[in-house]
């Protein structure tokens, strides 16, 4: 996206965004694609681990430096007083590899994968990413257009918007082929489909319209020295321009 070989980019991590904006890339965020999160972080069912104060000394996954999962882990070990370490382990598949051959404690996941092996009792459930407060009040994963692509072609990127917009209008509708078209799409089950939305993915979760709880994001970020420094209001008001509403 950066490069401009595409033009839209989908489940970037907020923090990655401002760090690639902060450095001279042409990052514009046009949406929110996750406020809170639906990952959830999960243990084999032979492990003493059932929570997250039992992960002290144990080593806990998130995905890759700079992502949304780093941030979540991040956020655990601050507001639990945790001392578990944190390891890198790529995505969901690579990460179930490694607990279940024992290189990482805790693994993390974001739903429908993982699902089957729980309802099939080789892994439970530690925690989900909403039990961090901090978590729950921010915007963890944005949708960001290439700079030139968004004044070039404005109108297109907003047309976009609208229809991803009407998208989640639909999914999360009375109609029940929701969950056969869900289902399908992942290839699971119409009650995990409908699992995976109710238990995971609340409606307020996935709302495009408001980056939340950007100065702890931007804080966080200077943390782990994403960011040498928060980012002027002028600085956000070019970085974040979702298009308004249409209908």
């Amino acid at each position: 996206m950066i490069a401009g070989s595409v033009e839209l980019g989908f489940a970037v991590g907020t923090q990655g965004a401002m760090a690639a904006y902060a450095k001279g890339a042409p990052v514009r965020i046009v949406g929110a694609e996750a406020t809170g999160a639906a990952d959830y972080w999960y243990a084999k069912t032979s492990s003493a681990i059932r929570a997250l104060q039992d992960t002290n000394g144990r080593t806990i996954a998130f995905s890759t430096n700079g992502s949304s999962t780093q941030s979540i882990v991040r956020a655990f070990i601050d507001e639990f007083k945790l001392t578990a370490r944190t390891m890198a382990t790529g995505n969901p598949s690579a990460t179930l590899t490694a607990v279940m051959t024992d290189q990482v404690d805790v693994g993390w996941a974001s739903p429908p994968f993982g699902l089957k092996e729980i309802e099939a009792g080789q892994i439970r459930v530690v925690a989900k990413a909403t039990d961090s407060a901090l978590v729950r009040g921010q915007t963890i994963r944005v949708i960001v257009a290439n700079a030139r692509a968004l004044e070039q072609r404005k109108d297109a990127i907003s047309r976009f918007m609208d229809d991803y917009r009407e998208t989640i209008e639909y999914m999360y509708s009375d109609n029940p082929q929701v969950f056969k078209d869900y289902a399908a799409f992942v290839q699971v089950p119409e009650a995990m489909a409908k699992r995976v939305r109710d238990e995971f993915f609340p409606k307020a979760l996935v709302n495009p319209d408001k980056i939340e709880g950007v100065e702890s994001v931007m804080n966080e970020a200077v943390h782990l020295k994403f960011i040498n420094a928060p980012l002027t209001q002028k600085q956000l008001d070019e970085l974040i321009q979702i298009p308004p509403r249409r209908n």
